[in-house]
């Protein structure tokens, strides 16, 4: 299938997100870290899947780990979020299932981007404020790699 077909498909199923959940959240950092080189430092992974539930519900996951490259400055964030989304039109197994996958990025990466804020202030360290995503260009980057680094 190719990358216009699935984004045309994407705008014709009527999916929505019903519910999301905070599934992990992992902080690890030192004590005597210098708060300038956090941002200077700043490496994110993401990795996403889906689980299909049936034909009318699945389940986006996204996983984002954050880490400050740098052995003076320790500070290692990993947040994942699960987000249950129903469609009133059957689809098959399949379909769902690359619609979650790609949709799991735009549709939690939000709720991503506030753990980390939130979670920063609350700890005294400046907010780290996570860009936000284009999400036609992520598509592309994703359609084009095809790796599921969730292993679902």
């Amino acid at each position: 299938m190719k990358f216009e077909e699935i984004i045309k498909g994407l705008s014709e199923h009527k999916i929505q997100l019903l519910e999301v959940q905070l599934v992990e959240m992992n902080v690890k950092f030192g004590t005597d870290y210098d708060l300038t080189k956090i941002k200077d430092h700043l490496a994110i992974q993401l990795s996403n899947g889906s689980r299909i539930i049936d034909k009318y519900r699945g389940e986006a996951l996204l996983e984002m780990r954050m880490v400050v490259e740098d052995s003076e400055c320790p500070l290692e964030v990993v947040i994942k979020y699960v987000g249950q989304c129903r469609t009133v039109s059957e689809l098959t197994e399949d379909e769902l299932k690359i619609f979650l996958e790609y949709q799991s990025i735009p549709l939690l990466w939000p709720y991503i981007r506030q753990a980390v804020s939130d979670t920063m202030t609350k700890m005294s360290i400046p907010p780290i404020l996570l860009p936000t995503i284009d999400v036609l260009e992520t598509l592309k980057n994703r359609y084009s790699s095809d790796s599921n680094l969730m292993g679902d």
